[in-house]
């Protein structure tokens, strides 16, 4: 069967990006760094697929949940690849591609979604394109310690006058980087933090894209023990792994008092990082799409398909309705 990436035509961006350009700015929408970096990086590699503005009639369409209203439902011939993101499952989609493995479990899954759920396959997200890597003048300095993402997704505790203080204090500077603009350079970055809050979330719906740019650039990655993040991290020499505002500020005083283990953790971070540059995250796509050209039902599976799919839509319209 023939892959598809998908990408309507009233959605398409005024210039698409040349296909060796991934500093393009409008992939930092979801929308657009799933399908179109991925059609691009895949056809760059060699690997089979197409990029179309219409359905087509067969084959394999692959394309990001906000391009699949639910009123979309595959034929026999077509078999709808939904790349979720952190939205919702589409109701009518045979498979699901998902950016966190707590997604392909039953648990990851909204209640009334659980009916009729299909495969599901976990591909690691992207790294930030184009970013500057941090100073290998710098060393084993621990001083710098940089927040990249919008202030709104920053946990509170981050962002008050106590936290200024410690910082100052023991000899560290905060920087909050919240313009999507700068969020590639990591020249003077000796460490990142992305904590969304301290409550214990595991934000099952969201991917460790931060943990991968930090080991990829140099940094060493500080982060609260979300599910993508734990998935990742196989010990403590690779991040530091923080469980509340207090933790948070007696590990980074500990870090920075001990030079060793901050050149420990940089030489474990490069190794690591090597599972998340774009040409490892291309050879998962490629196992993927293999797999999926594959996916075949019967007239019976297809009906049977279509009737319990149309039940659980309609019971999750239901269950939305009812609160």
């Amino acid at each position: 069967m023939n892959v598809y990436f998908y990408l309507p035509e009233d959605q398409k961006p005024a210039q698409l990006p040349a296909q060796t350009d991934f500093t393009w700015k409008d992939y930092s929408l979801g929308k657009y760094c799933w399908g179109l970096q991925t059609y691009n990086r895949l056809q760059l590699a060699g690997v089979p697929c197409e990029l179309t503005h219409t359905l087509p009639d067969e084959g394999v369409i692959i394309a990001h949940r906000a391009f699949l209203p639910d009123s979309v439902i595959p034929t026999r011939k077509q078999v709808l690849v939904c790349i979720q993101a952190d939205w919702s499952r589409h109701p009518f989609a045979q498979l699901h591609i998902c950016q966190n493995m707590a997604q392909t479990k039953m648990s990851g899954i909204p209640r009334p979604e659980r009916f009729a759920t299909g495969e599901t396959y976990f591909v690691h997200h992207w790294p930030q394109p184009g970013m500057t890597p941090r100073d290998p003048a710098r060393d084993n300095t621990f001083e710098n310690i940089y927040y990249f993402g919008l202030a709104e997704n920053l946990a509170p505790e981050l962002k008050s006058d106590d936290w200024l203080q410690f910082m100052e204090e023991n000899g560290l500077k905060w920087h909050l980087e919240s313009s999507p603009a700068n969020w590639r350079d990591y020249s003077q970055v000796d460490g990142v933090l992305f904590a969304r809050d301290f409550t214990g979330k595991k934000h099952i719906n969201k991917p460790a894209s931060k943990l991968f740019n930090a080991w990829i650039t140099g940094a060493i990655p500080i982060c609260t023990p979300e599910s993508a993040y734990v998935d990742e991290i196989e010990n403590d020499t690779q991040a530091v792994v923080i469980n509340n505002y207090d933790d948070l500020k007696a590990k980074l005083v500990a870090l920075k008092n001990d030079p060793d283990r901050i050149r420990n953790m940089q030489q474990q971070g490069a190794v690591k990082a090597k599972q998340y540059y774009p040409e490892a995250i291309v050879q998962e796509w490629a196992a993927i799409l293999e797999t999926v050209k594959q996916y075949r039902m019967s007239r019976g599976q297809y009906a049977a398909f279509i009737a319990k799919r149309s039940f659980s839509w309609l019971l999750c319209k239901c269950v939305r309705w009812l609160r």
